[in-house]
Parts: C-alpha cells; sequence; structure tokens
C-alpha cells in the first residue's frame, strides 16, 4: 500500500498568501523530491511545497507539518463553512455520503440541517433534486415497459368486474404501495424545504 501511494504521489507548490496553485509535478517515486526540485524559482519565503496522493489536489483540505496534503472530510467542511449549496453540493460531498439509501436525501437533509438552504433559488434546487430523485427510485422499481404492463392489467381488472383474488389487481396494489412508500422517504425532507420557501415568499 504505501509504494503504491508513493507511485501516485504528486507535487504542488502553492502561494502561501492567496494558495492559489502555482506548479504541480508527478513525484519520482518513493524519492522525496525539494521545491528546487518541483520547480527551479520555488522561493520558501512565498511559497509552500505540498505533496499529494491522485490526479488533483483536492478542493478543501488540510496540510500536514511536513506538507502531505489531506481531504477535509465532511464535518470539517461544515465546520470551516466552505460548503454552500447549489447544483453541485451534492458532488461536492457524495464521497462521504453513504452508498446504502438516497445520496440526494442524504445531500438535502445534511444541508437542511446546517442552514445552507437558505434563498428561493436554493428551494427550488433541492425540491428539483428530490423530484427527479424519486422518479430514478421508481423508474428502478419499475421501468416504463413494466409499469404500462401493470397499468393495463389493472384496467383489463377493472372492465371485468374486479374478479377477487385476481393477480393484475396485486401487481398494481403492489406497484402503488412501492411508489407511495417511496415518496414518504422524501416527504419530510420536502415538507422542511417548502416552510423555508414559504418564509423567504
Amino acid at each position: 500500500l504505501n509504494n503504491q501511494k508513493s507511485e501516485n504521489r504528486m507535487y504542488a507548490i502553492i502561494d502561501k498568501k492567496s494558495k492559489q496553485v502555482l506548479f504541480t509535478h508527478p513525484g519520482a517515486g518513493s524519492q522525496e523530491m525539494t521545491g528546487e526540485q518541483v520547480h527551479p524559482g520555488f522561493d520558501a519565503a512565498t511559497m509552500l511545497l505540498l505533496t499529494y496522493d491522485g490526479d488533483r489536489l483536492p478542493k478543501h483540505y488540510k496540510v500536514s507539518k511536513t506538507g502531505a496534503v489531506t481531504a477535509l472530510n465532511l464535518n470539517e467542511k461544515l465546520a470551516k463553512r466552505v460548503l454552500f449549496f447549489g447544483p453541485d453540493f451534492l458532488n461536492e460531498i457524495v464521497a462521504d455520503l453513504s452508498p446504502d439509501s438516497s445520496q440526494v436525501l442524504q445531500a438535502v437533509q445534511i444541508a437542511l440541517d446546517n442552514d445552507l438552504i437558505q434563498t428561493e433559488t436554493h428551494c427550488t434546487i433541492a425540491l428539483a433534486m428530490i423530484s427527479q430523485d424519486i422518479e430514478r427510485e421508481i423508474a428502478a422499481q419499475y421501468p416504463q415497459s413494466a409499469e404500462s404492463k401493470i397499468m393495463k392489467g389493472c384496467l383489463e381488472w377493472l372492465m371485468e368486474d374486479r374478479p377477487a383474488d385476481d393477480p393484475r389487481a396485486a401487481a398494481y396494489h403492489a406497484m402503488k404501495a412501492t411508489i407511495e412508500a417511496i415518496k414518504a422517504r422524501y416527504q419530510a425532507a420536502k415538507a422542511r424545504v417548502k416552510v423555508i420557501m414559504s418564509k423567504i415568499q
């Protein structure tokens, strides 16, 4: 694992004051490089040499005494107030979210819990994210062809005076219950966003 990290090591030189990245350079295996080796114009008084693993410097990071970069975790980003709600919010925090449930819902709940949804635009974006994710979950459970087949069967069942214990009716009621359960998972977050929007308007 250590060898792998060494092979993926990158160096960056940033301006101490502005934190702007001035130069980047791939590492040389396990060999440590000095600022002058990374760039001949390195000035220790105004520049800082950083090392990090991967292809790019994290957007939000902390630096150790040795110059090693570590990406901030979600709690650190929230504490430093470097996160802002918008179309890219989910991408900003996706690495910190659980893959076992809707990451969109997790993102909206995090934004709500940390007062990041404050404007009408924020509310509109959040509601759109929720609606699109509900549609995605429903489509994953019932692709259009399956939904159409179930609806067709239900109509046939109705036209046949609703025979008892009919699998077509059972399939329709199961689909309806599943869709209602999906929507219910988002209801609390959706309601909170609507409360915020009502106070703004």
